[in-house]
């Protein structure tokens, strides 16, 4: 694969990535300016590695390019380059599992948030964004993401941590902060009730 052929297959990765669609002219220089900084003057490309990691589920393509260059020594000089997405969780990823690699935890993406992926669904519906802008949009990575006590996967702007009464966390969805906050108003009127009927009667008549 010849110099010209990499760069055009960068172009199909980001023309093609939700992240980049509004804008691809800008990000197509951006990224053909990042390959050539580090590439020093009078290199040859003569091998080129690609390792694509597709998630079905999200259809988010995650992976590295590694481009080996022969310069005019004589020397061989080796460029990798990943590729990462900005998640709905305000987090970049660059793979799909998380994993611990040389003493450093590396995140992956553990699903779509739930609340997140109703709101963004609604806009791709609307045409406002594509369909798989939704997914990106409503991905949690695996270190934000929880399961709320309602069963759903949910990211950080929508679960709420609380502990249970042995000390261990709980995460609670906009459906549980609801029924929590429907809980403490009936348990306020039950005991305003049982505090008012609990009052022994008086009788304020003046004794004759």
């Amino acid at each position: 694969m010849n110099n010209f052929d990499v760069l055009k297959f960068w172009r199909w990765i980001f023309n093609r990535s939700p992240q980049n669609a509004a804008n691809p002219n800008v990000q197509m220089q951006s990224m053909e300016n990042m390959i050539n900084k580090y590439i020093p003057p009078g290199c040859q490309l003569i091998e080129t590695y690609i390792d694509i990691d597709s998630n079905i589920d999200s259809g988010l393509d995650f992976g590295i390019f590694v481009n080996i260059y022969r310069g005019e020594d004589g020397n061989l000089v080796r460029v990798k380059r990943k590729i990462s997405r900005d998640i709905g969780c305000e987090h970049t990823i660059s793979q799909s599992q998380a994993e611990d690699k040389d003493n450093q935890h590396i995140p992956g993406r553990s699903g779509s948030c739930y609340y997140c992926l109703l709101k963004w669904q609604k806009e791709a519906q609307a045409g406002h964004i594509t369909f798989k802008d939704a997914k990106r949009l409503s991905s949690v990575c695996t270190d934000c993401a929880h399961i709320t006590a309602s069963g759903h996967l949910c990211c950080p702007k929508h679960w709420k941590e609380i502990n249970n009464p042995e000390g261990s966390p709980i995460y609670l969805g906009p459906e549980d902060i609801e029924s929590q906050k429907r809980q403490q108003t009936l348990h306020t009127v039950l005991d305003t009730l049982a505090t008012l009927f609990s009052r022994p009667i008086t009788d304020n008549k003046k004794s004759e």
